[in-house]
């Protein structure tokens, strides 16, 4: 059997296409200067690893731009992913979405999604949903509006969203569903059918957060729990069911204020 040397061995390992398909240090993303759009962008990452340690920033510059699929976020390294938009100013960087979809769809986690002001069809779809027992962080400048559900945690996914604002949902703006948990302190959300809503084993603690305006502040329902301590509740049609600090209805469900 033929031996390879050294060098032989260096220069096949360097020009190793798994390899090269990696980044190495941080890199940013600029969309569109550099990619048109953000599937471009996610497009490209698709057949690369991201190295520990290491972080990729796709950069989205100020404008609208409008989405009538989802962004689905599937990479395995997603957790060295970060979407940014205009930090001090989300309503800067706007991602709409028309037709019955969703906005931002996270099946595997990512590092951080902050500075985006983020529309859809009212009734239709969520406007960030974690799914698949993922995590994310959204950074204190999300704005979502205008979906059926606002930000959305579903089957053990877990989403910090400290200082997100929902909007104009018609069904939920802080959703937390089958063993899933949401933290939003120091969040806002208005004009929805239910402010806050937890189920089947969920968490959601918001304290410190703002609460108007919706037909319903408060629900959590089949041994479920929020905590909402020191809050700002004003305008609801009903701010809280069950009552806080009560656990007797709707099996087990508690909101502790």
């Amino acid at each position: 059997m033929k031996k390879l040397s050294s060098i032989t061995l260096t220069l096949l390992i360097a020009s190793s296409p798994l390899l090269n398909a990696a980044f190495r240090e941080d890199v940013t993303l600029h969309v569109p200067s550099e990619y048109a759009t953000i599937y471009d962008a996610l497009y490209d990452l698709d057949e690369k690893t991201i190295s520990k340690d290491v972080l990729v920033t796709i950069q989205i510059a100020d404008g609208t731009y409008n989405f009538n699929s989802p962004i689905i976020i599937e990479h395995p390294y997603s957790h060295r992913i970060q979407i940014i938009g205009n930090t001090a100013s989300p309503s800067n960087c706007t991602l709409n979405f028309t037709g019955q979809t969703n906005g931002i769809e996270i099946n595997t986690g990512i590092k951080l999604v902050d500075g985006l002001k983020i529309t859809g069809t009212a009734g239709f779809g969520s406007g960030i949903i974690v799914d698949r027992c993922s995590m994310a962080n959204l950074g204190a400048n999300i704005e979502v509006q205008n979906f059926e559900d606002g930000i959305n945690a579903s089957n053990n996914s877990s989403i910090v969203c400290n200082g997100a604002k929902v909007r104009n949902c018609t069904r939920f703006g802080f959703y937390a569903w089958v063993g899933s948990s949401i933290t939003a302190e120091n969040s806002l959300a208005e004009y929805c059918e239910y402010g806050f809503m937890s189920v089947h084993g969920s968490i959601i603690e918001a304290d410190y957060s703002s609460c108007k305006n919706n037909n319903i502040g408060y629900k959590s329902v089949h041994g479920s729990y929020i905590y909402c301590k020191h809050n700002t509740i004003t305008g609801n049609t009903t701010d809280y069911d069950p009552l806080p600090n009560t656990n007797i209805p709707y099996y087990g469900s508690f909101i502790g204020q």
